[in-house]
């Protein structure tokens, strides 16, 4: 709801950041390997919720304009309309898997005060296995139905 207000004062957006592609998580989920091994079924069901989260967020605008006006504690219904309109669609994406790029996007930005980040392989940190198999028993596709 911020930049609605910052455009209000006067203030010109110099670069919109969602929208050069570049590979970057605005959000996501993480776990250690021994965790997800030792609890699968409820990390399953957790990226199951987090995925439900994000169709509810889509197709439920009203509630997600709610959602954010709650945890942002505003009411300006213009200022919500703006927030939801950028940040839902651009950075919540139907099938949220990681990407290489991505993850080496953040191993770059510790490497800057820790650099022993540059040892290490974003795949390393990448496991899509479970979002995969939400896509392909076509439980994602039937939260859009």
């Amino acid at each position: 709801p911020t930049t609605l207000q910052a455009k209000k004062l006067g203030f010109r957006e110099i670069i919109d950041i969602a929208t050069l592609g570049l590979p970057y998580f605005t959000s996501g989920l993480a776990v250690t390997k021994t965790y997800l091994s030792r609890n699968e079924e409820t990390v399953r069901n957790f990226t199951k919720a987090y995925v439900e989260g994000i169709s509810v967020g889509k197709k439920e605008k009203q509630f997600s304009m709610n959602v954010i006006g709650k945890y942002t504690k505003t009411d300006d219904k213009e200022a919500l309309e703006d927030a939801y309109e950028y940040f839902i669609p651009k950075l919540f994406p139907r099938v949220p898997t990681a990407s290489a790029g991505a993850v080496q996007a953040i191993l770059d930005e510790v490497a800057s005060d820790n650099p022993k980040a540059k040892e290490f392989k974003p795949e390393a940190f990448i496991d899509n296995r479970l979002v995969k198999e939400l896509e392909d028993s076509g439980f994602i596709r039937k939260l859009y139905e």
